[in-house]
């Protein structure tokens, strides 16, 4: 993974507690795609 570990934590924490996903992807400027791929694979492990 390219992104910091923190930062990956960080942004599906928000997203968990139900921050909307395009709020995440203007704010910390990553790619949808990117975002959903980390939520499949967060998702994989639980």
């Amino acid at each position: 993974m390219k992104t910091d570990l923190d930062m990956v934590t960080l942004i599906l924490t928000l997203l968990i507690f139900g921050c909307p996903p395009p709020a995440v992807v203007m704010a910390f400027k990553i790619d949808e795609r990117t975002l959903s791929d980390w939520l499949d694979k967060a998702g994989e492990r639980m």
